[in-house]
């Protein structure tokens, strides 16, 4: 298996808008729990990198995924039925 880790820090991203802090506060606190600014980035943070891991295994199926059209040069042509066979079980 040829796994490649990537430096979350450095690399490239695919989500350059964040969801600000304030949004994520909205999000996340509630009655039981109230999140520090570190903890919603870090929150943010693995989300992103998931959601990263999502786009980028789908692109890299869709690459490698062969695609058989459907012909349709028949599309109009009447179908047969299908009539019983000579050696059929008694109804």
């Amino acid at each position: 298996m040829n796994a490649k880790l990537i430096d979350l820090e450095t690399k490239e991203e695919i989500f350059p808008d964040k969801v600000p802090l304030a949004e994520l506060r909205k999000i996340w606190n509630d009655k039981e729990r109230q999140y520090s600014d570190g903890e919603l980035e870090q929150i943010r943070t693995w989300l992103y990198a998931m959601a990263e891991v999502i786009v980028r295994v789908s692109e890299k199926v869709k690459q490698q995924t062969k695609v058989i059209p459907i012909s349709t040069e028949h599309e109009n042509e009447k179908s047969n039925y299908l009539r019983p066979g000579e050696h059929r079980r008694a109804s």
